[in-house]
């Protein structure tokens, strides 16, 4: 089975994870998502034949051959003593299809253990820290108080700070093929499409950079120049969505119903909920003290349960973000409500969620962690009709990580 274009183009931006999940130096990281993509053995001593080759055996990608072309390219920040994180912050790499002369830039999800992603690239939201559109690189953040105004394009710090690595930050320079945008520069053709692609952080990553790089993308010398983000929360305000929205219109995947340049979000996933969206995650409490949400019943009463902790994070969110963002284009869709169980071979099956009601609420915080991954996550899979490829054995953890919430490689 071949899967359409944009499905295709999703299993391949969320390969850009291949580094994610590890602790290790920025060289074995990188090792670790070379294998992911292209095939051999990791850094931990464990074969694996790799997405690409994965997939071109199967035939899976529309279009045929596919392979990595530029990257990829993965960066770990370094503290203001010098010392470089032992997980990665950003990653990317560029794949090209000569049947449909294609190129898509994949970018990297939050890595669930990187604690920098999920308070400064994924939570730096602050009004007072948004800077104006398209911001100076490489990006320092600078606090304005007032806010900018509504009325001028802005976007969030940590956007700007996630677009800036992507571009200048030294790690994410190819040693052969120099950096993205001189990369790009030499491949311009008019009989070709460019792609951007990302999940979760990347679904804002991807929008923004196509923007920042490609302002008027008619007029750029690319046939086309398209975005697939997935699962993204809105990277500005209103006046950014609405610039963006404008100049990147929705466009009809040709091989299948499928749209690009619109953000396709899972009803039931709290990510493209943020930042304008928070007040539909939940409710107030119902008449018997639970919390009706996007994942069903939330317990309120009694020991250890969630409701009361989510209603307040959700509070302390929108607080956090002031109102002042408005998302760009959004596709809003509702998957099955299930999971991956992955079991001991490969496929993973697919399983049926809980249905959580008044009569049976969600009480526990592993409640909570399966259901926010399987949404944010495995749900996209199956919304696009696809399965994930085979996962990438990995070496224990060397410190507890962040919660993983299902990541996806």
């Amino acid at each position: 089975m071949t899967y359409p274009l944009i499905p295709s183009v999703f299993i391949m931006e969320v390969a850009s994870n291949g580094g994610s999940g590890i602790v290790d130096s920025q060289p074995n990281l990188l090792k670790y998502l070379q294998v992911y993509l292209n095939g051999g053995t990791n850094p931990g001593g464990f074969a694996y034949q790799g997405v690409f080759p994965w997939a071109n055996a199967n035939k899976l990608f529309y279009g045929g051959d596919w392979s990595v072309v530029w990257g990829p390219c993965l960066y770990c920040r370094t503290n203001a003593k010098g010392v470089e994180a032992r997980t990665a912050t950003n990653a990317m790499y560029v794949a090209y299809c000569a049947a449909l002369n294609t190129y898509l830039v994949a970018i990297a999800a939050t890595n669930p253990t990187s604690f920098f992603d999920w308070i400064v690239e994924d939570g730096d939201v602050l009004p007072s820290m948004m800077t104006a559109w398209p911001p100076k690189l490489p990006f320092m953040p600078v606090r304005h108080d007032p806010p900018i105004p509504r009325t001028v394009p802005a976007i969030s710090a940590g956007t700007a700070i996630g677009i800036s690595n992507l571009l200048t930050q030294p790690q994410m320079v190819d040693p052969k093929q120099g950096d993205l945008q001189s990369f790009l520069a030499s491949k311009v053709d008019a009989n070709a499409t460019l792609i951007f692609g990302g999940h979760s952080l990347a679904g804002a990553l991807s929008p923004t950079l196509a923007n920042y790089l490609y302002p008027q993308p008619a007029s750029a010398g690319w046939k086309q120049v398209l975005v697939v983000p997935t699962a993204g929360a809105t990277p500005g305000n209103y006046a950014y969505a609405s610039g963006y929205s404008q100049t990147y219109l929705p466009q009809r995947d040709p091989s299948s119903s499928f749209v690009f340049n619109v953000d396709y979000a899972n009803n039931h996933d709290v990510v493209p909920h943020a930042w304008d969206k928070l007040a539909q995650v939940v409710q107030p409490k119902d008449a018997d003290g639970n919390y009706p949400s996007i994942w069903g019943v939330l317990q309120g009463p009694g020991r250890n349960t969630v409701g009361g902790f989510v209603y307040l994070a959700v509070i302390a969110a929108r607080l956090l973000a002031g109102g002042y963002y408005h998302a760009i284009t959004q596709q809003w869709v509702t998957p099955s409500f299930g999971y991956w169980d992955w079991g001991t071979s490969y496929p993973p099956s697919w399983e049926p969620l809980p249905d959580y009601t008044d009569a049976m609420p969600m009480s526990t915080t592993e409640q909570l962690g399966q259901m926010i991954g399987a949404t944010h996550v495995d749900q996209y899979y199956n919304y696009f009709g696809v399965v994930p490829p085979p996962l990438m054995q990995k070496p224990p953890l060397e410190r507890s990580p962040l919660p993983t919430f299902g990541a996806p490689a």
